[in-house]
């Protein structure tokens, strides 16, 4: 199965799952109103299978079915493995018909012990310590199994012929969302409303921000700490040398280290030929956290303060760590900065003054991404969406020393603080990841809009959509690693963070199934009206960004720029399908490479 098969798979899979939901959710709530008759109809029903013997053994291979799902994750093969025990279970269910037609009247009263069953499989599969996770899957399969055994027994017991059972389901299907309109309507207001006093909240607070910044005072440091660049690089042959060229050219940078992570390409040769490099002995200034084995170290005879440091591959935590650890002892600050990007002269300067002034640990510049086509409205588009989510969001998180995340990109750091937190962790988002460490240690993060640095931007949507789901696999592993910030002084940005960018992904398949089975809602005057403010407010962020880009610098946007904002609704759609499918293959953690050109 091609990994495109596997995407689309896995999307259909997640809407009919949604589909299903809303029956579920339906039967239950009308479940309710027959209470009293709950137990007794459970004991009536599994009272007649247990005493016909003709139906015992089959119904005891489809519970075991049913439990052969929750060992799922234990093999890497875990599609086709569900694929053969629904199809075992279909055949059990064929082959003994008696077990529906006799289930049918009581189906949702099945649940009951599916449930039982799931819990005590998940107690013998899970030790002591990891009780707690087991509890979540509990939940997880509970809803899971409950879901689908509450709908296909009935609508397979009714109709045999694949065009009436879908026509079953869809009218079943209809039935439920109209049931609960109710419910529904009230939520997808409140949830635009949150959505809409996030973003004006935003901008309020990050025009706060530029305006306080543009009125403070420069005073600058009489004297300037010295500062260690560090590069990570794996398979940058394309990029690496417009990078280290940058940087080189960059003021206040006492010591460059370049850390090949065990490249495969030309990246290591290309940096011992042009920068004239030979090998020398380096120790490692402190030994904080263990990395991959040092292969050896090279000084550029050109430029005295240029290493490269060969590795083997551990991935880019492991060189971040590597590389902090090896600078000079005399290094106090470290600017981690990618191999993919441009440099300005004064940036590094510029973080370092406002670190070294406002007493803060950390610092991220403003990222923005290299249009290496002028013509390429899918680089224009990412433009805009950096400088809303620097000048808009990054700013209104710095305000009030919220700020979750520098970004890999160009990020400095006291050496001091990544020895405090022992470096980098083996996380998809690792940036992110070390930042909300700083933070659960109150320490102070900046975020500077004068520092920039160009970044080389995906040039086709294959290589955007790779990017975005690494990004979103982060935002998740980050949050969910860090729920107690949903309890102290991180709570506000937390819970955006947790409702707007981790929630709003899940809602678009329920908003769909929403608008399909009630198309009325598209000619509401009320639905047209929210509809509006939302949009509207999207493109003021825009425009707020813009304007605040144009204060700061003059001649980075023009017209054209301008012009992709009619894309951009159909682009802001495209990311959360994207983002679903982060949700949907999560537990991988490959994600490929991007072509990338400066």
């Amino acid at each position: 199965m091609t990994k495109s098969t596997q995407t689309w798979f896995r999307r259909m899979h997640f809407i009919l799952f949604v589909s299903a939901f809303f029956i579920f959710i339906h039967k239950i709530t009308s479940l309710l109103y027959t209470q009293d008759e709950f137990f007794k109809a459970t004991y009536i029903y599994y009272r007649n299978i247990i005493t016909n013997k003709s139906l015992l053994l089959p119904f005891i291979a489809i519970y075991c079915c049913l439990f052969g799902v929750l060992l799922i994750n234990k093999f890497k093969k875990k599609a086709e493995i569900f694929v053969t025990i629904c199809i075992i279970t279909g055949i059990l269910l064929w082959r003994y018909p008696q077990i529906l037609q006799t289930l049918t009247p009581y189906y949702e009263y099945f649940l009951l012990v599916i449930a039982m069953m799931i819990f005590i499989a998940l107690v013998i599969e899970k030790t002591r310590k990891l009780l707690r996770k087991a509890v979540w899957k509990l939940a997880i399969w509970s809803v899971i199994i409950a879901v689908y055994t509450t709908i296909f027994f009935e609508v397979l017991i009714q109709k045999t012929d694949a065009v009436f059972l879908i026509e079953s389901y869809w009218f079943e299907l209809k039935a439920s969302v109209y049931a609960l309109k109710t419910v529904t309507d009230p939520l997808a207001f409140g949830y635009f409303v949150l959505l809409v006093v996030t973003i004006y909240v935003s901008l309020i607070k990050s025009l706060i921000f530029h305006i306080k910044r543009s009125r403070e005072k420069e005073t600058v440091p009489s004297k300037l700490p010295p500062v260690g660049v560090v590069i990570p690089a794996y398979n940058e042959e394309n990029t690496i040398l417009q990078t280290v060229n940058s940087v080189l050219k960059a003021k206040n940078v006492s010591e460059i280290l370049i850390v090949n992570d065990g490249s495969k390409d030309k990246t290591l040769p290309l940096l011992l030929e042009v920068f004239n490099m030979r090998p020398v002995h380096k120790e490692k200034a402190m030994n904080v956290v263990k990395t991959k084995e040092i292969i050896g170290v090279y000084r550029s005879l050109t430029f005295p303060h240029l290493y490269v440091v060969d590795k083997v591959n551990g991935g880019k935590h492991d060189a971040l760590n590597a590389g902090f650890q090896m600078l000079s002892k005399n290094i106090d600050y470290v600017a981690n900065i990618d191999a993919d990007v441009l440099l300005k002269e004064d940036s590094v300067t510029v973080l370092l003054q406002d670190m070294v002034r406002k007493k803060a640990i950390a610092a991220s510049g403003l990222v923005l991404p290299k249009e290496t086509n002028k013509f390429s409205i899918l680089q224009k588009i990412q433009t805009l969406e950096y400088l809303t989510a620097f000048h808009i969001s990054r700013a209104a998180y710095a305000l009030t020393n919220n700020l979750m995340i520098i970004s890999g990109a160009f990020g400095m750091f006291e050496r001091v603080a990544l020895v405090a937190v022992r470096g980098y962790k083996p996380t998809i988002g690792e940036d992110m990841f070390l930042c909300m460490e700083l933070q659960n240690r109150r320490c102070k993060l900046l975020y500077v809009p004068d520092a920039v640095i160009y970044t080389a931007a995906p040039l086709s949507l294959k290589d955007l959509k790779i990017q975005r789901v690494r990004w979103f696999k982060g935002l998740m592993e980050s949050l969910l690693r860090f729920k107690n910030f949903a309890r102290n002084r991180m709570a506000f940005a937390y819970l955006e963070f947790f409702f707007v960018e981790f929630l709003t992904p899940l809602m678009l398949p329920f908003g769909t199934i929403l608008l399909v089975c009630r198309p009325e809602i598209l000619t509401n005057p009320f639905f047209l009206i929210c509809a509006t403010i939302l949009i509207a407010s999207y493109f003021l962020q825009l425009i707020v960004a813009i304007i605040i880009e144009c204060k700061y610098r003059r001649g980075f946007i023009n017209l054209s720029h301008i012009l992709t904002f009619l894309t951009l609704p159909l682009y802001a759609v495209m990311t959360l399908v994207w983002r679903n499918d982060a949700y949907l293959d999560r537990s991988s953690r490959k994600w490929g490479s991007i072509t990338k050109s400066l």
